[in-house]
């Protein structure tokens, strides 16, 4: 029996799964996969779900299945492991399979497939079933799917994404990851490993590496899955990732943002929690959080990249349009300018502490009129304010706070190149009142 043609499903818990068959075996995609591959994948998981060093990671994902069931013996193992992990081998009957639509070969509950339902139970599954109807593939993916996931707070944490590339880039480092932990379990090194928290690990890694992701050629979404499929209480947690976010984390690995992304990160350290960084947490909040993530870490950089970072915070997350933001940049090199000429220290302290757009707008247009006074070029300009904190109906934007610290991260950059700083003035920045240290994904 040939399995070439079987494809992508939509089911995310299968899909994973055959993204990780195809890490395994070296295949690009899953219509690729043959026999032979199928066969690999089955050999390579029983060696590692019957060794006993994954235990604690499998019950969260197959409870009560023949990997972690203490009260099977061996002949209960051989068959399960025959049924279940070579069912592609096993002759399809008439009834189709009720995840992908080819012929299916068993049914199947919770043990075999995630988050579906117990043995028995007719609730929730077609034809009042007590199970789903699956072909051979879609079960040893289903299998699959705690290799192409990592163990994360006694849990699997996977990602699946409307772009495949992106499941099976994701797929491919669990699979890695999974070796890895196997191989130190294994070696009595410590129980099965297991990451702190989903954001720690998908953010940090797209920071780290995400650049080998081509997002170029169309947006692409992404969904953090993080669940529990234990009989005590099965649990799922959803973190999306829209195109705009996942394609702003992707561009952090790329030498121009990551000095400064990791002077983020080193701000975001939580002070009690060596295994969280509220830093990644936020990218999960992202982008309704923006402004808060701004003022709370970026206005707070002491860093030569910090520009170049929040301008892409900007266009990426903020989808701020890109003559605004020019404005803002050119806005905070002329204030800049000017507070350095006049030796104007109050003027930016002012900028910074101001809470109401009057209050902003009385300092710009005082800050003009000594300009013109003097003969100078005026440094804001009717345009540039316009531009940066006006909507068309001549009110002032919504948005207009986040523009206006927009405009100080460009500004205290260019100050902070000069020496402009002194204790006092870093301090208006590192006094800013840290809520969120309580705050974002545990």
């Amino acid at each position: 029996m040939d399995t070439r043609g079987h494809d992508w499903t939509g089911n995310p818990i299968v899909d994973v799964g055959l993204a990780a068959m195809c890490a395994m075996t070296g295949v690009a995609t899953p219509p690729e996969l043959a026999m032979d591959d199928l066969d690999r994948v089955s050999a390579e998981l029983a060696d590692a779900y019957f060794s006993g060093a994954m235990g604690a990671y499998l019950t969260c994902v197959y409870p009560n299945s023949a990997y972690v069931n203490p009260t099977m013996g061996d002949q209960k193992r051989a068959r399960y492991r025959r049924d279940v992990l070579s069912a592609h081998r096993r002759t399809p009957g008439p009834e189709a399979c009720q995840l992908c639509g080819r012929a299916s070969v068993a049914w199947a509950n919770r043990q075999h497939v995630p988050m579906v339902t117990g043995e028995g139970v007719v609730n929730f599954v077609p034809n009042a079933a007590g199970g789903l109807r699956v072909c051979g593939t879609c079960l040893l993916a289903a299998q699959a799917f705690a290799f192409g996931a990592v163990r994360c707070q006694g849990r699997a944490l996977a990602v699946g994404s409307d772009a495949h590339e992106v499941t099976l880039w994701f797929a491919r480092r669990a699979v890695v990851w999974n070796r890895k932990a196997l191989q130190v379990a294994r070696l009595g090194e410590g129980k099965y490993p297991a990451e702190p928290n989903p954001a720690r690990y998908v953010v940090g890694l797209l920071s780290e590496v995400g650049d080998e992701l081509d997002l170029l050629g169309r947006p692409a979404s992404a969904t953090v899955y993080h669940l529990t499929n234990s009989g005590q209480g099965p649990a799922l947690d959803l973190y999306p990732l829209p195109s705009h976010v996942l394609r702003f984390l992707a561009l952090l690995s790329l030498d121009t943002y990551r000095g400064a992304w990791a002077a983020v990160t080193a701000l975001g350290r939580h002070p009690k929690r060596p295994d969280r960084n509220l830093a990644y947490e936020a990218a999960f909040g992202w982008p309704a959080g923006a402004p808060v993530f701004v003022r709370r870490y970026l206005m707070r950089l002491r860093h030569p990249g910090a520009w170049a970072l929040t301008e892409l915070f900007a266009l990426e997350v903020m989808r701020m349009e890109k003559a605004r933001v020019d404005a803002v940049r050119e806005l905070g090199d002329r204030l800049a300018g000017e507070i350095i000429d006049a030796h104007d220290r109050p003027l930016y302290r002012r900028l910074y502490r101001g809470q109401r757009f009057f209050e902003l707008r009385g300092e710009l247009i005082k800050l003009d009129q000594r300009a013109a006074s003097a003969g100078r070029q005026v440094p804001v300009g009717f345009d540039r304010f316009v531009e940066a904190f006006v909507a068309a109906d001549g009110v002032e934007r919504p948005d207009w706070r986040l523009a206006r610290d927009l405009v100080l991260i460009r500004l205290i950059e260019r100050l902070g190149a000069e020496g402009f700083f002194t204790a006092e003035d870093a301090a208006l920045a590192d006094n800013e009142e840290e809520t969120e240290t309580t705050e974002g994904v545990a």
